[in-house]
């Protein structure tokens, strides 16, 4: 169930949640090898999953058209947050467990380039999301 804010004469928009989550970076089809997304979990079901790839903790801010990923610099390769942009090699179609919007069909996250803040502790990007056809 989404959260929303309601004001006379206005449009309903969602509150964004902030949501603990593991991440594991690479491209879905190259089983986890490559850049972006390759899979999110919940903390909980982390913990049941044994994946070679390298999973990092983060912190999520999901709204229903936008999601906001949070990590730690220093457990982050170079690989993925090198550059100047986090390089999504291909579309990311959000876990069931993130589609909580009712009225929305499943979303995800476009193929592309972004661009990402860096502080001395944690690396920052921001991704539109999409619903799929």
């Amino acid at each position: 169930m989404s959260i929303y804010l309601y004001h006379r004469g206005m449009e309903s928009h969602s509150i964004p949640k902030l949501l603990a989550t593991q991440v594991v970076f690479g491209s879905p089809r190259k089983k986890c090898q490559g850049s972006g997304i390759c899979k999110l979990y919940t903390l909980h079901a982390q913990e049941r999953t044994h994946s070679p790839c390298a999973m990092v903790e983060g912190e999520l801010l999901l709204s229903e058209f936008r999601l906001a990923l949070l990590v730690p610099s220093q457990q982050v390769s170079a690989q993925h947050f090198g550059g100047t942009h986090f390089i999504m090699e291909e579309d990311f179609v959000l876990p069931t467990w993130l589609n909580k919007f009712e009225h929305v069909a499943a979303r995800y996250i476009p193929a592309g380039a972004y661009s990402f803040l860096r502080t001395n502790k944690s690396l920052y990007v921001e991704f539109p999301l999409l619903v799929q056809q």
